[in-house]
């Protein structure tokens, strides 16, 4: 005589039920590991040098007003500190050096940051970005 196992009694509920809430626990968990803030390794001497393109909606700043606006919001993403003069104009652009250099976490903060509009009526574009590592 064959032993026959149910697929539709309660028992199944349950395994499938279980197998649901495990599945989602797994999905909420990966969701964080993927948005979750992660320290960067500090590289002493090393900097960053990023150079920005900025456009002004508002007759209220100027080009250097707007990239100093846009650096004095922005800068707090970074673990870093500004090197001064701070932010000074290169040509078309504006250049601005922090250190320790920005990790790949700090980075990714950073421009976007400079470049979603968080300053009202300013564009930023990130054109060019070098760390520099000592030694």
């Amino acid at each position: 005589m064959a032993l026959r196992v149910r697929r539709d009694g309660p028992g199944a509920r349950l395994l499938l039920a279980v197998v649901a809430v495990a599945a989602v626990a797994a999905g909420v968990d990966a969701l964080g590991d993927a948005t979750q803030t992660r320290p960067d390794a500090v590289v002493a001497g090393s900097r960053t040098e990023i150079t920005l393109a900025v456009r002004v909606r508002t007759p209220a700043l100027t080009p250097l007003g707007a990239a100093r606006a846009l650096w004095a919001v922005c800068a707090g993403e970074a673990s870093s500190a500004t090197v001064e003069p701070g932010v000074t104009p290169a040509g078309d652009h504006f250049v601005v050096a922090a250190e320790p250099a920005l990790g790949p976490n700090a980075w990714r903060r950073v421009q976007g940051c400079l470049e979603d509009l968080t300053v009202d009526g300013v564009l930023g574009r990130v054109v060019a970005v070098a760390a520099t590592t000592p030694g």
